[in-house]
């Protein structure tokens, strides 16, 4: 009974205190278009009962129904405008009173970390990694991509020959991790404890995402004290405490390989030269004095911003978690798509040979960017799969928006998963997987903002052309090593959202050598 009544004590605080925060809102919000609401409870019935399939697919039909915004209202104090319409999202994207992320970032509980920090804190940290995802970076990890490439294909080998099919996310999921142990670490992962990064990091990840998803699509559990009340927090802790641990291992793995007496500020432009020994030419040795740049975690721990030890931790979790989850996913989607349009998969495998005929055709990038179709393949993937089909924007001062005064706290919900399936930006093939909506023709008479796998603007993703680089050579080396086939349909894909788009199903496939 004691519980209780503190519960429905909070309760009513909370929904005191989010009305009267939001009371402004009200007025403003009467003249924007919404679907009908249920009184009190605004919109939030719509998405009651229903799984997180469900819950994308409603978001999906009610954002195809107003074009440009809706508002939605989960309960009596907590408003979105949902946005799907390519000039207003730039608007948005682009606006200095937009650069904020809204109050759910905080349940990610990484106050440093790119994607959730506030803006002031972003801009210094940004610029100061910005520098670790250059072009002529990512270059240099294309070696580390191909033996992580090469690893993956005979991993994944033991399923030759065999009836069932297997599921191919949890391989990606492995060699994402191992790749950016590499690329961004500097740490060869065969050669470092396993206990570094285990199978139990990638559990503990995709039920820390499940956890902050539910929390985000329940208002009464945006209360932290209510929350704290329930299993979901206890569950939080726990993985967490395994997700921590394992950011904690790698920062003291990388600070061991470093020399005490070695000053990084003064050479700034040196890093991981026994790394790039290994990867770039095994059969020559590395002149001492050729200059290369620092990585990502040199830059983290040895800048003249003095990162703390926590927003350290906060930046090495988040590029091992968003890193390897969008390259293990966005793979893994294409390769499904890819295997349920066999006719799409032997034309990419007939760029790859022609561009690389023989075993001695250097994997570098300028042959890459020569495999045009594959690169239309991998953003058509893109487009229908987004790995982050939904973020967030909160205004901070007001702004205009066609005959709208959208005053400071507004938030924003920016749905790439309906702008990328709208029929008349797409066509009316829009819900199908068709690489030729990204021939020249087709890309110049779309606006620019219908299509942003990586969002867009100053807050965009940091590794997106990692991602693009990392996902051609995965490609590359799975495709023309394997035929791959399933026994689902293209119809069958279904999708579901936590924080990341995923298949409803496994990845599952079957594997055959190509001769």
């Amino acid at each position: 009974m004691i519980v209780f009544v503190f519960f429905l004590t909070v309760l009513i605080v909370f929904l005191v205190q989010s009305y009267f925060q939001h009371k402004k809102f009200y007025k403003f919000s009467e003249n924007i278009p919404s679907p009908p609401s249920f009184g009190l409870l605004g919109h939030a019935p719509y998405f009651l009962g229903k799984n997180e399939q469900g819950r994308l697919e409603m978001l999906h039909q009610l954002c195809l129904e107003q074009k440009t915004y809706t508002k939605l209202w989960l309960g009596p104090a907590i408003m979105w405008m949902i946005v799907n319409d390519p000039k207003t999202i730039q608007k948005i994207l682009l606006s200095p009173v937009c650069l904020e992320k809204p109050f759910f970032y905080k349940f990610l509980r990484l106050e440093n970390g790119l994607i959730s920090a506030k803006y002031d804190v972003w801009k210094i940290h940004r610029k100061a990694l910005n520098y670790s995802f250059n072009l002529r970076i990512l270059q240099t990890f294309i070696p580390i991509f191909v033996d992580n490439a090469q690893k993956l294909i005979n991993d994944i080998s033991v399923n030759l020959g065999k009836k069932k099919q297997f599921d191919l996310l949890p391989y990606a999921t492995k060699t994402a991790l191992n790749m950016i142990c590499g690329t961004s670490f500097g740490l060869d992962i065969k050669n470092v404890d396993s206990s570094l990064i285990g199978d139990d990091v990638f559990h503990a990840l995709e039920k820390l995402n499940k956890i902050i998803s539910a929390r985000s699509h329940s208002f009464l559990l945006y209360s932290e004290p209510i929350y704290r009340m329930t299993n979901y927090y206890r569950d939080e802790m726990q993985v967490r405490k395994v997700c921590y641990s394992s950011a904690d291992r790698l920062i003291t793995a990388k600070r061991e390989t470093l020399s005490p007496d070695f000053d990084f500020n003064a050479n700034s432009d040196l890093i991981e030269k026994h790394v790039i020994q290994k990867y770039m030419n095994k059969e020559k040795s590395v002149d001492d004095d050729m200059p290369t740049r620092k990585i990502f975690i040199d830059h983290v721990i040895c800048n003249d911003t003095k990162f703390t030890d926590s927003e350290i931790r906060d930046h090495v979790y988040t590029v091992v978690a968003a890193g390897s989850e969008t390259t293990a996913l966005q793979s893994s989607h294409t390769i499904m798509l890819l295997a349920t349009h066999p006719e799409i998969q032997e034309r990419v495998v007939a760029e790859i040979k022609e561009v690389f005929y023989s075993d001695e055709v250097e994997m570098s990038y300028d042959n890459l960017v020569k495999l045009e179709y594959l690169e239309r393949v991998i953003k058509e993937s893109l487009r229908l799969c987004p790995v982050v089909p939904i973020i967030g924007r909160e205004t901070q001062a007001t702004m205009k928006l066609d005959e709208f005064e959208i005053p400071a706290g507004i938030t924003f919900i920016i749905n790439f998963y309906t702008l990328h399936r709208r029929p008349d930006i797409w066509g009316d093939d829009a819900e199908e997987f068709n690489p030729d909506h990204f021939l020249p023709e087709h890309v110049e008479k779309r606006h620019p903002y219908s299509f942003l796998p990586f969002s867009g603007g100053q807050r965009n993703c940091i590794g997106y052309r990692y991602a693009m680089i990392a996902l051609k050579v995965l490609l590359v080396y799975l495709l023309r090593k394997y035929k791959f086939s399933t026994t689902m349909t293209y119809k069958d894909l279904r999708f579901r959202t936590d924080i990341n788009l995923k298949l409803c199903t496994e990845h599952s496939v079957s594997i055959e050598l190509r001769q």
